[in-house]
């Protein structure tokens, strides 16, 4: 769930760690987080991450407010 999102992030030239703590602020150096960045691939290179599907994963893992966060950061990009 943690890679899904910072890659969906990459993918759209957002920043994972801004993105995360907007929905978590206290929450600042969350390390599954980090090593997940670690883990993306350049956009270039990476499949396409579904705003759908980013949001049913995180619906999975009850994470509402990150859902929110990337609804808002979604309608922002359009």
């Amino acid at each position: 769930m943690i890679l899904l999102f910072a890659q969906w992030c990459i993918n759209f030239d957002l920043d994972p760690k801004v993105i995360y703590q907007k929905a978590f602020p206290g929450d600042i150096h969350n390390q599954k987080l980090i090593e997940a960045i670690d883990l993306t691939l350049p956009k270039e290179e990476a499949d396409d991450v579904s705003l759908t599907s980013l949001l049913e994963v995180l619906s999975w893992f009850e994470q509402d407010q990150l859902a929110y966060i990337v609804m808002e950061e979604a309608q922002r990009l359009t």
